[in-house]
């Protein structure tokens, strides 16, 4: 059905891509890969990191390893607490941390219980601000089962926190692709997941440098200026595949015979959709079709005139 409908289909890494294609090969002539857009934020200075603590109540004097994500089977955060065991029994002063909650929660503070590091774990559950949480970090420890691209690694790393990760099932490695970005297994070995953290943990000039060389590469691959063109130019029906989920631009169309057609319809325009209409004007042979200059809704002004496009009362 949507090789009939559609002229293209992206998938946000070549993992799941690969997925449908063998699913169903005669997608691939319409696959692309086009990674998630992701702003990078400023990187904390240290007053900020430690205000990001106690913000969320943390000691400022101990080493903070946490995860975030929604407590469930396939997250493996039961990896993240059988791997904190291992840490603390070398390095009893870190502090583990997981923001966010799920139907797990409780199998999970069982296993933490049994584990004996209760007193070394926080669960700050649900944060409806992540900022905090990502600058309070001195590692990020992120195991999954599966996740086509885990987000939590990649805005962690955009804050320039090294990551150690565990994902079986995924399209992370695609992102951290070398040990100069981040540490990636594709096993749980908790054994190996706790030497990489306490190798961190005991040389934080390199800590710093993998942050900031992962931080640099997930800026580069998930800029949003070109995944923003991409589909600017998908929308002007100028992108064709290369095959293997690439894809390229093809000249432009002539500028009026074969721009696409679009008609918007609103009730009454206001300045808002004034403005949408300029936008998509901008790249579309657009139509905007109002039905009243003016009603008893809303105290708008009117909005007179058509920039770029054609306009229909």
């Amino acid at each position: 059905i949507a090789c009939a409908r559609f002229q293209a289909i992206t998938f946000p890494c070549d993992y799941i891509r690969k997925e449908a294609e063998a699913i169903f090969p005669p997608v691939t002539r319409l696959a692309h890969t086009v990674r998630y857009p992701l702003e990078m934020p400023l990187l904390p200075t240290a007053e900020e990191k430690m205000a990001a603590r106690q913000q969320l109540n943390l000691p400022l004097d101990r080493p903070v390893i946490g995860n975030a994500g929604w407590l469930i089977p396939r997250k493996r955060f039961d990896v993240f607490l059988q791997t904190a065991a291992k840490i603390l029994a070398r390095h009893p002063d870190a502090l583990f941390v997981v923001a966010g909650d799920g139907p797990e929660r409780e199998k999970l503070e069982a296993l933490a219980a049994a584990l004996g590091i209760t007193l070394s774990l926080r669960w700050l559950g649900w944060q409806a601000e992540m900022t905090p949480f990502y600058r309070a970090l001195d590692v990020l420890l992120f195991n999954s089962e599966w996740d086509a691209l885990g987000l939590t690694p990649l805005e962690a790393i955009s804050h320039g926190v090294p990551a150690v990760c565990s994902v079986v099932n995924g399209g992370l490695g695609e992102i951290i692709d070398s040990d100069r970005v981040g540490f990636l297994l594709p096993t749980h070995d908790v054994d190996a997941l706790a030497d990489r953290v306490i190798h961190l943990l005991k040389h934080r000039n390199e800590a710093a440098a993998l942050g900031l060389a992962g931080r640099a590469h997930v800026e580069a691959v998930c800029r949003p200026g070109p995944i923003v063109e991409w589909h600017r130019n998908a929308l002007l029906g100028n992108i064709i595949s290369q095959g293997n989920g690439d894809w390229k631009f093809q000249p432009p169309a002539a500028p009026e015979k074969n721009r696409r057609r679009v008609a918007v319809l609103f009730h009454r325009v206001g300045p808002y959709h004034f403005a949408r209409i300029q936008a998509a004007a901008k790249v579309l042979d657009t139509t905007l079709i109002e039905i009243f200059k003016r009603d008893e809704v809303y105290a708008w002004d009117p909005i007179v005139g058509a920039d770029g496009f054609k306009r229909l009362t």
